[in-house]
């Protein structure tokens, strides 16, 4: 369900987007959870830095990035969104194609570029019971308000213009977040999709297909297939037809480049009735 959140009278703004998700369990550990906005003091309770832990969907990598801010009592989203967008080598047009999120377990709220984060996260519980009904959001401790800082594509960013996109570093940004929404199943796919999308992740990391390279046996190893094909399709067939098929589909797409490769992905990935 996807909301835009009404103004809030003598308050900041609100966020820009809201998603629920109903049972879904964010792929973060949540045993490990501590909260991705710190403020860090001296021994005589002074504030020295700020901390926000954002993750990043770079490619074939996910991680977690911290950037340290000073001392202040105002940190607007953008800030966070520059900061990240430079690390990750967007030009000024393309970071405009990316915006800052909170993501907990059954909520997901895009964030207005002046909204500041000090403000918004203390009040993150009355926006999941706004949103959820939980009765256990009320109590803004519960580890059902746990949350995540994302970056990640633009809500209003649109499947016509992201077609169009050339830069390579916005590129490997949309193609890891496309690749986590299959892969986590969060896109459902069918076994069409899955394969072609397999073939085009395989020609994104290692090129055209090679016989001595793409041996039988390449995918089919220890955790290996599992890194193409979503977790809850890898049963439908038996390693090896997974192998044959998405070896066959890789020979289509001989002399794309990685980049290529990717923003095929992507395109592929997001003609989903779906997404």
């Amino acid at each position: 369900m996807k909301k835009n959140t009404p103004k809030v009278p003598q308050k900041p703004a609100p966020p820009a987007r809201a998603e629920t998700r109903k049972g879904r369990q964010d792929d973060s550990n949540t045993a490990l959870w501590r909260p991705p906005l710190q403020r860090h003091l001296t021994k005589d309770k002074k504030v020295h830095h700020i901390t926000i832990r954002v993750r990043i969907f770079a490619g074939d990598i996910i991680h977690d990035f911290n950037a340290k801010f000073q001392p202040s009592k105002h940190l607007p989203a953008q800030a966070v969104c520059d900061v990240i967008a430079k690390r990750e080598g967007l030009s000024d047009h393309a970071k405009t194609m990316f915006a800052l999120w909170v993501v907990g377990r059954d909520l997901e709220l895009q964030l207005r570029p002046n909204l500041n984060l000090f403000d918004f996260i203390p009040k993150w519980h009355v926006w999941m019971q706004k949103y959820t009904h939980l009765p256990e959001c009320k109590t803004a401790t519960h580890p059902t308000n746990r949350h995540w800082f994302v970056f990640r594509r633009e809500a209003l960013f649109s499947k016509t213009l992201e077609r169009k996109v050339t830069e390579e570093n916005a590129i490997k940004l949309f193609y890891g977040e496309a690749k986590h929404n299959v892969t986590s199943g969060r896109y459902p796919c069918t076994e069409e999709d899955v394969v072609t999308l397999a073939a085009l992740q395989l020609q994104s990391a290692t090129g055209d297909h090679d016989s001595s390279k793409h041996y039988t046996g390449y995918l089919t190893g220890e955790n290996v297939l599992e890194q193409y094909i979503p977790a809850y399709m890898i049963k439908k067939l038996s390693r090896h037809d997974w192998e044959v098929a998405i070896f066959d589909e890789h020979l289509k797409f001989k002399g794309k480049s990685s980049a290529i490769a990717k923003l095929l992905w992507v395109i592929s990935s997001t003609d989903s009735p779906y997404c």
